[in-house]
């Protein structure tokens, strides 16, 4: 290491050149501030996927240099406390493929039940809703029941801000023939609501109608709903559909959206903390059907 590097004539540092075919050389490059080191403390990786974990230089308490690191740990805690030790927290940004290769390195590579995500965390309620009143995690509804529903219900949700791409398909619906009805509506008396919202009673006493009588209804359901203070209410919006018998045909059911692109295929692949394929850890059949498709352990060799 050099003594003074100007950081901002050469932000990367020192270059460890290499030829093509060649591989790269191994780097630990570092940055200390004075001299003498009590001990180096590894810290956490937060680029999983770029190894951007360092070792951090304590002197006196104090952080004084990092260095870079050129070896895994990994394989230590794993072999001395078991998979357990090894953990993942995932987003919603990837691929369904993606997320079905996590889940199976982790569960079937490393045998590690530790995985958890912020698309389970941030669509807990959601995920608990469609749980309890259809059994599984699954979305009873498709983007295409857009093209067939006669009553198009959007709870605690702005869909034009929040999903345009999928909002696109509803203007295109309302210029067409026979166009959807669209329906944002809030609970409590009508008078209630009509107080605090300025809108009309007869208009919310309107909405009660349109959810009664139309023949084909589609809901979604938004973070308004199931991050706020009374997300039992998401809950609601399915028995809604129950109650109608809004299932199972085109233009009919429900999406518990997400606010991450690809939070539904954390959810799917088992990726998130949740059992792979919408299954349910409540029910001991989902449980068992799991268990019986793990590989037997490899026979002991016989001396």
């Amino acid at each position: 290491m050099r003594g003074r590097i100007d950081r901002i004539a050469e932000p990367w540092g020192d270059r460890t050149p290499y030829g093509p075919g060649q591989p790269w050389p191994a780097r630990r490059d570092s940055h200390l501030t004075g001299s003498g080191v009590d001990r180096w403390v590894p810290a956490a990786s937060l680029l999983h996927s770029n190894g951007d974990a360092m070792d951090v230089a304590v002197r006196d308490g104090r952080i004084v240099g990092v260095r870079g690191r050129t070896d895994d740990r990994t394989k230590q805690p794993l072999d001395a406390h078991g998979p357990g030790a090894i953990g993942f927290h995932t987003s919603g940004q990837l691929f369904p493929e993606e997320y079905h290769t996590l889940a199976v390195i982790a569960r079937a590579g490393i045998d590690t039940n530790h995985l958890d995500g912020s698309t389970r965390l941030c669509t807990a309620t959601a995920a608990e809703a469609l749980k309890e009143t259809f059994g599984c995690d699954g979305q009873p509804a498709s983007h295409t029941d857009v093209d067939h529903c006669d009553t198009f219900a959007l709870f605690g949700r702005n869909m034009a801000e929040t999903q345009p791409v999928l909002w696109m398909r509803v203007p295109d619906r309302l210029a067409g023939p026979e166009p959807p009805r669209l329906l944002c509506v809030e609970k409590r008396t009508p008078a209630w609501a009509a107080r605090i919202c300025d809108v009309p009673a007869r208009e919310i006493r309107r909405a009660a109608e349109l959810l009664g009588d139309a023949r084909r209804l589609l809901s979604t359901v938004l973070q308004g709903v199931y991050q706020s203070r009374q997300a039992t209410a998401a809950v609601q919006v399915d028995n809604l559909q129950l109650l109608r018998g809004m299932l199972g045909r085109p233009g009919c059911g429900v999406l518990q959206m997400n606010g991450q692109p690809t939070a539904e295929n954390t959810r799917e692949c088992g990726a998130d903390g949740d059992l792979p394929g919408f299954r349910n850890w409540q029910n001991a059949a989902h449980v068992a059907e799991l268990a019986d498709q793990r590989p037997d352990p490899a026979p002991e060799a016989t001396p």
